[in-house]
Parts: C-alpha cells; structure tokens; sequence
C-alpha cells in the first residue's frame, strides 16, 4: 500500500513540474530581444505581455531596419540592406539562433530571465 501511494505523490510532481515547464515556454515569460550594433547594445526590448504585434524602428549610421514584436517572438520586418537575409530568416523565439544583418552590423537575440538552461547549452 506504501508503494500505491509514493507512485502516485511521484507522478503527481512529475506530472505538475511538466505542466510549470511547458507554460513557461510557450508563454514566452521573462524574454527579452537584446538589440545590438557592433557589439554594443542598443535596446531591449520585452516579449511578453505584448498584446498586439507592433514595430519597433532601428536607426543607425544612416540606415534603418523595423523589427516585428509579437508575443514571444520577434523577427525583422525590413531592412535596407542590399540581400534581405536578415528578414527572410523569420522570426525567432529562442536564444538558439540570432538575427543578424551583416551589412548594417545590427544583432538581434533572445534572452531569457528564466535559470533553466537550453538544449544546447548541455
């Protein structure tokens, strides 16, 4: 009967820690986009609590690009650089891969407020 009963307290955190672990991610909570140029930062911009998408415009050096906010996830709406790299990559939602225009030195990336550690990390 002991057995019946550690199980059950066993499954019940587990299946409680799964559920935390999953609204965690899929709400976006505590992301940020950290935008930079030439290893400089030059905003952060929140991801969460966005209600409707909105854009935010990037000026540097004489060039501009508009970055996309949405919800948990941020993308490069326009650039005017000459290949358009940087806005046909999408958007992203994590700190694996970042946005980068080459041709405009502007970085953006996704930085998270939480302590669980990504995949690759590990």
């Amino acid at each position: 009967m002991n057995h019946k009963i550690l199980i059950g307290v066993i499954s019940a955190i587990i299946c409680v820690s799964a559920a935390l672990t999953y609204l965690a991610y899929t709400r976006g909570g505590g992301k940020t986009a950290e935008v930079s140029s030439d290893g400089e930062r030059i905003a952060e911009i929140s991801l969460r609590n966005v209600d409707s998408p909105y854009e935010y415009p990037i000026e540097k050096d004489g060039h501009i690009n508009i970055l996309l906010v949405e919800e948990g996830k941020i993308s490069m709406k326009s650039a005017d650089c000459p290949d358009k790299l940087c806005v046909k990559q999408g958007a992203i939602s994590t700190g694996v891969y970042p946005i980068v225009c080459l041709p405009n030195k502007i970085v953006v990336k996704i930085n998270s407020d939480d302590s669980a550690a990504d995949a690759v990390s590990r």
